[in-house]
């Protein structure tokens, strides 16, 4: 009598044959990437470490030399069970009870893998005598078992390939970066596409918005090259090597301009924007604080939002890479005593805090009032002055008159408020005799950026005499 199969027997069937072809098409790829990941390698020996001998060993193990034989690529099938071979051995193989040689210092197997790291063409003599130079006597087998357990080819392999780490400190100071980024712009058809080119010196991360257009054709790329190159003002002038993508933007015709110019281009590979970090960062940095929290109408708006946004980079924002400093700082601040002021861009979108500079007096005092604030002497021991309508506060100052030539205004003696228009002065502001003083009296205005500054000297008091 034939068996009559039911529905979930079929239905199980069917399932399992789904999951063996599925698992087949898994094992094909990964066998494919294993043969692509070889051909990367080429004619170079694959260096594994003794935990991945062990694992494939484990595993080569379980499924037998017939299988390996059919998946296998990286090394041979009897390669696996010899290693498996070891392995078992391990397991019977015990340790001698005596303490045995010591295994080297910590410190001294760091610095080890540090000067091979560092100096890709020191080999295990070299490295013997740099130890020794800090007073560590280490063997050449002993270096050379370091750098093999730490995976780190010897010195001819290592020599041959150069980090991008190593190719940048060498060339820090000669090395400046190229890119572009796009920005919409409403135009009388709608948005329009901007593109905006700039280059960043890394060293000290300055840069320079090179144009902006909406057609970046070779013929403007060209003239653009020929300005960063000028001699006497362009600012790739002191630069050995630039750094660009494989933008088609970047003709042949441009490298070359760059090349004649003593500017080497450095190409980097497809789809690496990590290569050119740096740039990346400044265009993130641009965007997220600016342009994408704005909308243009027309070019002239654009370009003004990248001047303002160049200014505010180099000299109002601070930056990590160069230990949180201002690429161009300004003038000596204030004094700590001195007023915080806010300075705005773009509709207070960029903000910039500081104290205020002290202003140095000139030679003589009529060259001091911005706009006089006329002191009168009430009687001798007091002094009065127009109220200023949009004055916050005065600050009254009193110093020698030879003082008048040094860059401060002397002592604030009072800080009064808006609604005094008198000072009342006692005995210890009267100068000795045969000296001379004089009173600065600022008015803080609101509205003013400078404030208001008005003068007396203690020559008024005395009809322009020496004090008695």
């Amino acid at each position: 009598m034939a068996t009559v199969l039911q529905p979930w027997q079929i239905l199980v069937a069917a399932f399992a044959g789904w999951i063996s072809r599925h698992q087949h098409a898994v094992i094909e790829y990964l066998r494919e990437e294993n043969r692509v990941l070889k051909q990367q390698l080429g004619r170079r020996r694959l260096r594994l470490t003794d935990d991945q001998r062990r694992r494939l060993a484990i595993r080569g193990k379980a499924i037998g030399r017939r299988a390996l034989s059919e998946v296998a690529s990286l090394v041979t099938p009897d390669t696996v069970l010899r290693w498996h071979r070891q392995l078992v051995a391990q397991k019977w193989t015990h340790k001698r009870r005596s303490p045995g040689r010591r295994r080297v210092m910590q410190v001294i197997e760091d610095l080890t893998i540090r000067m091979a790291l560092e100096n890709a063409r020191w080999g295990y003599t070299r490295i013997q005598g740099a130890l020794y130079n800090v007073g560590h006597r280490v063997g050449r087998t002993t270096i050379a078992d370091i750098l093999k357990r730490n995976g780190i080819d010897p010195a001819p392999e290592r020599a041959t390939r150069t980090t991008w780490s190593q190719f940048l400190g060498s060339h820090w100071d000669v090395l400046a970066a190229a890119d572009f980024f796009t920005v919409e712009v409403w135009g009388l058809r709608g948005l329009v596409t901007f593109y905006v080119f700039f280059v960043i010196e890394l060293a000290t991360r300055r840069i320079e918005i090179a144009g902006i257009t909406p057609n970046p054709n070779e013929a403007w790329v060209m003239q653009i090259g020929r300005n960063l190159t000028d001699p006497l003002d362009g600012f790739l002038a002191d630069k050995k090597l630039l750094i660009i993508d494989r933008d088609a933007k970047y003709s042949a015709a441009f490298r070359t301009l760059l090349a004649e110019a003593g500017v080497e281009p450095v190409r980097l590979p497809p789809r690496s924007p990590n290569l050119n970090a740096h740039a990346e960062r400044f265009v993130r940095s641009i965007k997220d604080e600016c342009l994408s929290r704005m909308i243009f109408f027309g070019e002239r708006s654009l370009r003004k939002a990248t001047r303002e946004y160049a200014a505010h980079y180099h000299r109002e924002r601070n930056h990590q890479g160069i230990d949180n400093r201002l690429i161009e700082p300004g003038d000596c601040p204030g004094s700590t005593i001195s007023a915080i002021e806010c300075a705005q861009r773009l509709g207070r979108m960029l903000r910039f805090y500081h104290r205020t500079a002290r202003r140095s007096p000139a030679p003589n005092a009529s060259r001091l009032s911005i706009r006089t604030l006329r002191v009168q002497w009430d009687n001798y021991f007091r002094m009065v002055w127009d109220a200023e309508t949009s004055a916050v506060e005065y600050h009254i100052y009193r110093d020698d008159l030879a003082n008048l030539s040094y860059a401060s205004f002397g002592v604030c003696r009072d800080d009064l408020d808006a609604d005094r228009t008198d000072l009342q002065l006692d005995d210890l502001d009267e100068p000795a005799p045969g000296a001379a003083f004089f009173y600065l009296v600022s008015a803080e205005d609101s509205l003013a950026e400078e404030g208001t500054l008005g003068y007396a000297t203690g020559a008024e008091r005395s009809n322009f005499g020496a004090c008695p």
